[in-house]
């Protein structure tokens, strides 16, 4: 948990850094908005499948971890393709400027997750 926590902030962190450094106050309000929410959608998402993993790594059923891992990527790839298709049809953001940013934050935090559910899986905490 300690370790998640901090890896957790550091991939916040990172995410800050990476999207100043590359794109600085070029983004424009919606565009920033976006991100912003994007990155909180993703740290919910991070956060919740934490938990569930941490529930679930313990269970009897030997498959359960793996099914959650296996439903989570599809769910994090769709919700993710329909808020940045939203974004873009509906609410008229450039698709330019936010699809860098939109997989610098996929990436940063699938990392993270793919990562401490590996050492979840292997009972190293």
């Amino acid at each position: 948990m300690k370790n998640f926590t901090s890896l957790f902030r550091l991939t916040l962190i990172a995410i800050f850094c990476v999207l100043m450094a590359a794109f600085g106050f070029r983004l424009n309000g919606d565009s920033r908005t976006f991100c912003i929410a994007l990155t909180i959608f993703f740290s919910v998402f991070c956060a919740t499948l934490y938990y569930v993993g941490r529930l679930s790594a313990g269970a009897k059923d030997i498959y359960l971890f793996s099914r959650i891992f296996l439903v989570s990527i599809f769910v994090k790839i769709a919700i993710f393709l329909i808020l940045v298709l939203v974004a873009v049809s509906r609410f008229g953001i450039s698709k330019d400027e936010i699809i860098i940013p939109s997989l610098v934050i996929y990436v940063l935090f699938t990392s993270l997750e793919t990562y401490e559910l590996m050492l979840l899986s292997k009972g190293d905490r």
